[in-house]
């Protein structure tokens, strides 16, 4: 009998599809009492806000309370076809008349006769009757973020700023709606469910796994995918469905990527796909970095509108993340970023090289040395990659960096290295450092050989005298000493504190 009701709410009124009025079949693998309860404190307010990208679980959550409050709860699933006001609300009454079968039919007469306009004609009976009902009816609108059309947002907020005594909205989206948040948030009306809020704990994922697709993780590899995924409900899921195949799982947790097939399909259809080509080439082309801001993003992408386009997509897509307090910088999900950097190896493999280099000159530009030499090696720019790690080098080394300007040598190439004095002497100190002893010579002649300044002739000498003063070559220690002042060393710089204390100890060692 209700279900004839719902196909049709009244005689003459076209169909509607009653399972747009029921939660999904598909439940949550898991109960998440921290965030029913949530749900629970929000059926108190005016608006509660799930608002997260695809795949965090929203509708899983929603329906799951659904099932566990005692409340009166509509449901409405929505799609774009409801971008039409006159679709839009006559499912919302469908879906009200669900659960208070009393309301809702003078307003489904005004919507049937086309005649009436919405927010003066059709909605003040609504209100009323929804405010007659004698107790507060709560409707959960899924997928809100269908919802383009301006007219609709606005009959919204007029529903709400009038039957906010009497109706609770629950809407579960993955953009922000457009509607006064703040006003609602100011007054203690607004409850929010977000990313970081949905985010699967470590127990959460392990009974998402166990009871969903019986696999019993160790510890160690739990939380290690937890940090791959950073709790993201469908990426635990994909992980675990590709898992159930291997046989190693933790060699498994540790290449897992955004390529991972499942993965890259997922994102690529539920999240990628669904952008305006514009941002869709905004988003490959910034995958390169691992943090960006507005004016790095114009450096790299040529846009001059990038603060707009970085300020939408932060709103619309959480898998751009806040990294600072001052909302200025930004990253991406991790293994969204790996997704968008494997499909921008695929679809401007050319690019991706020149992409780096212009972000290896936005950060030189700024000091931000690490960065650009980074950028600078990923993008194939090895003379700026040398120049920069032959300037910057020695206070990364001297604040214990051992292992970064390592790594910075390690990656250039030896006849690159060798070239230059600077890059030499940097390999022979991170040797000494490393107690490598034997080795340090030959940088030490090669720093001789492309030597072409004085500074860097007595730079040569300092490390000359250490080496020879570790080695217990007292009296060539010794001549180094004395040769790093006759070149220059100034009292109370590097170079003569070296010299002295070499001197001082090669006399006190020979006697």
């Amino acid at each position: 009998m209700l279900d004839d009701q719902l196909h049709n709410p009244l005689p003459g009124e076209p169909g509607l599809l009653a399972a747009k009025l029921r939660p999904p079949l598909r439940r949550g693998l898991v109960n998440r009492p921290r965030l029913v309860q949530r749900l629970h404190e929000g059926s108190q307010r005016a608006l509660t806000l799930v608002s997260a990208p695809a795949g965090w679980g929203k509708s899983s959550l929603l329906a799951d309370w659904h099932d566990a409050c005692g409340e009166k709860v509509a449901w409405l699933n929505l799609d774009p076809q409801d971008n039409d006001p006159n679709r839009f609300w006559t499912y919302v009454v469908a879906a009200l008349r669900r659960v208070q079968p009393q309301i809702g039919e003078r307003s489904l007469r005004a919507l049937a006769s086309g005649s009436h306009a919405l927010i003066e004609g059709v909605l003040p009976s609504l209100i009323n009757d929804v405010d007659g009902a004698g107790e507060p009816v709560v409707l959960v609108l899924d997928d809100y973020h269908v919802v383009t059309e301006p007219e609709i947002h606005r009959s919204v907020e007029h529903v709400l700023r009038w039957a906010d005594r009497s109706l609770r909205l629950v809407l579960a989206t993955r953009v922000d709606p457009p509607l006064p948040t703040g006003r609602w948030r100011a007054a203690g009306e607004l409850v929010e469910l977000r990313r970081p809020d949905l985010a699967f704990t470590d127990d959460e994922a392990r009974r998402l796994l166990s009871q969903g697709l019986g696999l019993d993780l160790a510890e160690e590899d739990l939380t290690r995918l937890g940090r791959r995924t950073e709790g993201w409900g469908a990426g635990l899921y994909l992980a675990g469905l590709s898992m159930r195949q291997q046989d190693d799982r933790t060699a498994f947790i540790d290449a897992f990527t955004g390529t991972d097939r499942l993965v890259f399909d997922y994102l690529g259809t539920e999240v990628l796909a669904q952008q305006p080509a514009e941002v869709r080439r905004f988003l490959l082309r910034t995958s390169v970095l691992s943090r960006m801001n507005a004016d790095l993003c114009a450096a790299v992408t040529g846009r001059s509108d990038s603060a707009a386009v970085l300020a939408s997509v932060a709103q619309a897509n959480g898998f751009l993340i806040v990294v600072d307090e001052r909302q200025e910088w930004y990253r991406y999900h991790r293994l969204f970023g790996e997704m968008l950097r494997h499909e921008l190896a695929i679809t401007e493999p050319d690019l991706v090289a020149e992409l780096h280099r212009r972000a290896a000159r936005w950060f030189e530009s700024r000091g931000a040395v690490p960065e650009a030499i980074d950028h600078a090696l990923a993008g194939g720019d090895v003379d700026l990659a040398a120049a920069l790690v032959a300037a910057h080098w020695t206070p990364y080394f001297n604040a214990g960096l051992l292992r970064t300007v390592e790594r910075w040598l390690e990656a250039l190439p030896a006849p690159c290295v060798t070239a230059d004095a600077r890059l030499c002497l940097a390999r022979a100190w991170t040797l000494l450092d490393r107690g490598r002893l034997d080795a340090v010579d030959t940088w030490i002649t090669a720093a001789q050989r492309a030597v072409t300044d004085p500074a860097t002739v007595r730079d040569t000498a300092v490390v000359r005298a250490v080496h020879r003063f570790k080695i217990g070559n007292l009296n060539a220690a010794h001549a180094a000493a004395r040769r790093i002042l006759e070149l220059g060393g100034r009292d109370g710089s590097f170079a003569a504190t070296v010299a002295h204390i070499v001197l001082g100890l090669s006399l006190f060692w020979r006697g």
